[in-house]
């Protein structure tokens, strides 16, 4: 699972989210509901795509509210299930579950027997509950005060405010649980209010409460300017709540509003008119009516609610529909923001249709666009237009014209070709346009055999698995990315931003290379003349430089053998800045060499490269695991024959600083393996951009902390010897640290193949 795509960073933080900061309950609802929404089956659903627009909108949100609940509880009470894990660090029962349906099942059933040794609810327990408003007719809302109170709540209820998942808000200010009661004393809602605002509002089991039993709260949330925004509940500008079973003729919000017809074939009515400050949502099943006049900041619609878009609309920003099943756009449609039609029904785009940001339809039957269309550009990924005119973009002012159409049955670009950025990676185009002008261009995976000397390209040039590809031009601004490609380039070529050579290049090199920085993982040969700030030949194999080379850092590997007298550089590392180098200077280098025949050893008979033996840290999510399994994934680890495993944990802010730097921290790692800590830095950096051809190798955590898979599974002779730092390492985490140590990436000895 590539953990850098836009989606799983989407679906991560709304986890996250609802975690409520507990990072094992974080991990639990990754490895469960994460999986499954992520899951190769599941990843163009409407449920993923309701979750990457508006988590707080999406018909399964209340679903996951419980999932999460159920997760606290388990974790609260140091469920056994949850130390029983497979291979891959997972729990077995989270495994298991492999559809929404069958988690929310199982928390359903952990949740009733979680209850089974509850009492039942009775009248207001002193000290326990007490009257927080009196709703009228002998009805209440109660205010639950205790531990015990929230267990009855929940027995009665059969939902999971007990047992531990929300007694922390017991002690928080600005957070209320209240009850709705009859006369009798017995509860028919539940409601948390945080900060004012309405979080949730459930019946018995879970469930959306009904609507006689919102009638009765409606004058508290009122009174009290509660902000409800649940999408059958809804607060106008006069602080007055509504529910969506009988909303106004006319509303008007002062921010954001959700109406929502939670159940299917209910005659729920829309107004006739509304107006909204911020973003309006609706969603849900179908209403009975489309409003005649709808103004806001911006619009979503998700589900099935209106089978139209109203006659009259203004929309200040963007209209997405992408979650819905709207198949028809009205003529002459003005959007000031960005259309969103991902993976809608929508077969046909209308004349006269202005899109001030960028038209997005990928995903979608379109076959054609309007030879009318005006829009700031256009993102149609996966779709079967085969033609693009470059007079329909640029509908905005000072929008950047770009036209991504990755993996799409484009051909043909015609109209003067001036873009922001030209995505036709993967598409069937075979020729670039005459007097092409672009920032970004990325031709990867097609059949593109020039990039014409005309084009001029101040961006990044992007060039993955093609075959026998001219570049002509002798510049490009930014970045320049080659991999598993066979290029042809000009004799004299000069980039302004990073020059890579990624693995599987192969064809004519410039003969003369100026570039900020140089990269060279193949073993293609250098230039005859490069000029750069950073030249890194670390990983292409090459031992011997006898043209000319001018740089401020040369990093070569410990094999190499030989600089000519053209090599004019102030350092020379040996090694992988990230993981331990040597810096000398070349006359230490040169030095070197003459002692040892290569760079394995210093001038002083010192090893210039060691395993390993360092923590990576830093702050969570601040890219660690990304890098370390980045380059394992890339096999650009080298440990000097050893085992190659990697210790990847999150410690709890509690645990004091001074524990991992006494291990190696990453800033202070031996001086001597890597004098200048910013280099490493600046590896960091870099390795965020690298693409990597295969998969990653996801590391799912543990649950308890463990150093291999190995430890404790099978006999102890399949981890042979394992080092004393670890060792040391391993009793302080055990001692002193609450953690979640994930697996080894990569097991076994060198040459045994993939993991």
């Amino acid at each position: 699972m590539n953990e850098d795509n836009p989606k799983v960073e989407a679906v991560k933080r709304w986890l996250d989210r609802e975690a409520s900061g507990n990072q094992l309950v974080a991990e639990l609802l990754w490895l469960s509901v994460g999986r499954v929404l992520l899951s190769s089956d599941a990843a163009n659903s409407a449920v993923v795509a309701e979750t990457l627009n508006l988590a707080m909108e999406m018909p399964g949100h209340q679903d996951v509210q419980h999932i999460a609940d159920w997760l606290k509880v388990a974790v609260a009470d140091n469920a056994p299930w949850i130390t029983r894990v497979d291979d891959l660090g997972r729990p077995k029962k989270l495994v298991k579950l492999n559809t929404m349906e069958a988690i929310v099942a199982e928390a359903d059933k952990q949740m009733r027997r979680k209850q089974t040794g509850l009492g039942k609810s009775s009248a207001m327990v002193s000290g326990e509950e007490e009257l927080h408003f009196d709703v009228g007719d002998g009805w209440s809302l109660v205010k639950l005060l205790s531990e015990s109170a929230l267990d009855r709540e929940s027995r009665a209820m059969r939902h999971c405010i007990g047992h531990g998942s929300y007694d922390g808000h017991l002690h928080r200010s600005d957070a209320l649980l209240l009850s709705l009661r009859d006369p009798s004393g017995k509860p028919h809602a539940t409601i948390e209010i945080v900060d004012g605002k309405l979080i949730q509002f459930r019946g018995k089991q879970n469930l959306a409460p009904v609507e006689k039993y919102i009638s009765k709260c409606l004058p508290y949330f009122s009174a009290r300017k509660i902000r409800c925004q649940t999408g059958y509940l809804v607060t106008d500008v006069n602080g007055i709540v509504f529910s969506a079973s009988n909303l106004p003729e006319i509303l008007e919000v002062a921010g954001d509003a959700h109406l929502r017809n939670e159940r299917d074939g209910t005659s729920l009515r829309l107004p006739r008119e509304i107006r909204c400050g911020g973003r309006l949502t609706i969603s849900g099943y179908r209403f009975s009516n489309v409003p005649e006049y709808v103004e806001c900041a911006s619009l979503r619609l998700a589900g099935d609610p209106m089978p139209n878009l109203p006659p009259s609309i203004i929309v200040a920003g963007e209209i997405d529909l992408g979650s819905s099943k709207i198949s028809a756009l009205p003529e002459g449609l003005h959007v000031r923001g960005h259309l969103k039609l991902v993976g809608t029904r929508i077969t046909e785009i209308p004349s006269g249709l202005r899109v001030d940001g960028i038209l997005s339809i990928p995903d979608t039957s379109l076959t054609e666009l309007p030879a009318d269309l005006r829009t700031g550009g256009i993102d149609m990924r996966r779709t079967s237009i085969a033609r693009v005119d470059a007079a329909w973009l640029g509908g905005g002012d000072g929008m950047p014209k770009d036209l991504v159409a990755s993996e799409s049955g484009l051909e043909h670009i015609v109209g003067t070709p001036v873009f922001g950025i030209l995505d036709i990676s993967g598409s069937k185009v075979v020729n670039l346009p005459d007097g092409l002008q672009v920032r970004d261009l990325d031709i990867s995976r097609t059949a593109i055999s020039t990039v014409p000397a005309d084009a001029c390209i101040t961006g990044k040039l992007t060039v993955s698995d093609c075959q026998d590809v001219s570049i002509e031009v002798v510049s490009v601004g930014g970045d320049v990315d080659l991999g598993y490609s066979r290029v042809s380039m000009t004799d004299t070529f000069e980039c302004g931003g990073k020059f890579v050579v990624g693995w599987g290049m192969k064809g004519r090199m410039p003969t003369r290379l100026k570039a900020k920085t140089a990269r060279f993982a193949s073993p293609v040969g250098l230039p005859d003349v490069v000029e750069a700030d950073t030249i890194d030949i670390f990983n292409a194999q090459i031992k011997a430089i006898h043209g000319t080379l001018k740089a401020r850092e040369l990093r070569v590997s410990p094999k190499f053998e030989f600089f000519g007298d053209g090599v004019e550089v102030a350092e020379v590392s040996v090694g992988d800045a990230l993981w331990g180098s040597t810096a000398l200077t070349l006359d230490e280098a040169k030095c070197a060499i003459a002692l040892h025949g290569n760079l394995e050893k210093d001038h002083n008979g010192e090893p210039t490269t060691q395993p390993f033996h360092s923590f990576l840290t830093g702050l969570p999510s601040g890219g660690k695991t990304t890098i370390v399994s980045r380059l394992l994934a890339m096999e650009e680890v080298h440990l000097g024959g050893h085992r190659e495993f990697m210790l990847d944990t999150e410690t709890t802010p509690e645990v004091p600083a001074s524990l991992l730097p006494r291990y190696g921290d990453f800033d202070t790692i031996e001086r001597r393996q890597r004098r200048n800590a910013a280099a490493a830095h600046q590896a960091q950096r870099e390795l965020h951009e690298v693409t990597v051809r295969r998969n990653y190798i996801y590391p799912f955590p543990l649950l308890r902390p463990i150093a291999s898979r190995n430890d404790g599974r099978v006999p102890s002779t399949a981890f042979d010897n394992p080092p004393d730092w670890w060792t040391a390492i391993r009793a302080d985490l055990e001692r002193n640290m609450q953690t979640c140590v994930a697996r080894p990436l990569l097991e076994g000895r060198p040459g045994q193949g993939k993991p």
